[in-house]
Formats: structure tokens, C-alpha cells, sequence
């Protein structure tokens, strides 16, 4: 009986841990998928904490960039304001950047891509107040839709080069006022880009200019303008 006794007893504890080795494993396969939950949850908490810190940064630049931009158009408007009672200039903000338009009449004589004295004063001006900001200058060059003189055509073919020549004058004035000549451009947009319709006088002669793009380098887009 004592022997049957032990046996049974054994017999016991071997069916308790058959029982039990299968509770094991599943309690230990839960946890281990816990675990792994909570790794994948630290791993997306740490990006998210990335992520905030990169939008926080870039929202500082951007901080930065409006305010400078706001300081350049301000300090344009004040040295400009003769030109800009004229109408001879006019300064417009963008959502990134600033453009100006500048008449052909204050910058150079009639056909002439040389600017004249009082083009050249307006210019250094405008590059004093453009100097310091961190951002590229675009210059193009604009006409009306009539044809190149007989007098010029040889060496301006068509509206194009004297577009372009313009745009180059005034590039080559602002690098000698102290602009490094990777932040310029200069380009030709001819007879193609008028502001108004070249069937007057005076439509012809607001579409004869010279426009000027301050375009930060984050982000070199030109966006449509905005009101201020």
C-alpha cells in the first residue's frame, strides 16, 4: 500500500507539471510580446520627440526669416520713398520673400542697357537694404511688345537680348556694391511677362522694368503674393 501510495502520489505530480508547462510557456510568450510592445511604443515616443524637435527648429528659422524679411521691406520702403509716391517703384511682400518693380525710366535713357546716374543711385540704395538679408537676388530683365529699333537691332536682335543686357547691368552694379555673385541671377523675361496690356502709352511703359526677387534660400519658390 505504501508503495502504491508513493507511485500514486508521483503520478500526481508528473499530471500537475504536464499541466502546468503549457501555462509556462504562455505566460512567457505573453510577456515577451509585451515587451516587445513596449519597445516599439519607446521607439515611436522617440520619434515623435524627434520630429517635435525638428518642427521646433525649423519654426525658428522660419520665425527668423519672416522677421528679416519684414526688417528688409521696412528699411526698402523708407529709402525708397520718394520713388514710391512716383510710382516709379513699387514694393510688394510675399509669403516668401519681397519683389520690387523698378520703372526702365528711372535706370536707363531710352534703348540704352547702360544705367544712368540716377538708376545707378536708386540701385545702391536698394542693395544697401538687400545686403544683409540671407537670401538669394533674382533680376529680370522686362520690355514691351515693340519691336527693336533699326538703330539697335544689331546689336539687341530682338527684346530678348535687351532684356537681358538690362538684367546683367543691374547684376554687375549689385556685385560691386558687395553682393557675392552666387547669390545673383540675371534673366531675360523680354516682351512675355507684362503687368498690364501693351495697348497704350502708359501700359507700354509700366511694362518696361526691371523686377527684383529677394527669395530666402530655405525654400526658393516664388509664392503668389499675399496682402499685408
Amino acid at each position: 500500500m505504501e508503495k502504491m501510495g508513493i507511485r500514486s502520489i508521483a503520478l500526481q505530480f508528473g499530471t500537475v507539471t504536464l499541466l502546468l508547462g503549457p501555462l509556462a510557456c504562455v505566460s512567457s510568450g505573453k510577456y515577451n510580446d509585451l515587451a516587445a510592445d513596449l519597445d516599439s511604443i519607446a521607439a515611436e515616443r522617440t520619434a515623435l520627440e524627434n520630429r517635435n524637435q525638428e518642427l521646433e527648429q525649423r519654426l525658428q528659422r522660419k520665425t527668423a526669416q519672416v522677421n528679416e524679411m519684414k526688417f528688409t521691406y521696412d528699411g526698402l520702403v523708407a529709402s525708397l520713398e520718394d520713388e514710391l509716391i512716383s510710382g516709379k517703384v513699387e514694393i510688394e511682400r510675399l509669403r516668401n520673400g519681397i519683389q520690387l518693380n523698378l520703372s526702365q525710366d528711372i535706370l536707363f535713357d531710352s534703348g540704352s542697357t547702360q544705367l544712368d546716374e540716377q538708376g545707378a543711385e536708386v540701385l545702391s540704395r536698394v542693395a544697401a537694404q538687400l545686403l544683409g538679408a540671407d537670401a538669394r537676388i533674382e533680376v529680370v530683365g522686362h520690355t514691351d511688345d515693340v519691336q527693336i529699333s533699326s538703330r539697335l537691332k544689331g546689336r539687341y536682335p530682338t527684346n530678348w537680348e535687351l532684356a537681358g543686357a538690362r538684367a546683367g547691368s543691374v547684376v554687375r552694379l549689385l556685385q560691386e556694391e558687395g553682393f557675392d555673385g552666387s547669390r545673383l541671377l540675371a534673366v531675360s523675361s523680354g516682351p512675355f511677362s507684362p503687368r498690364v496690356p501693351n495697348d497704350s502709352p502708359e501700359g507700354r511703359a509700366k511694362n518696361r522694368r526691371i523686377e527684383i526677387l529677394l527669395i530666402p534660400f530655405e525654400g526658393a519658390t516664388l509664392p503668389a503674393s499675399i496682402a499685408d
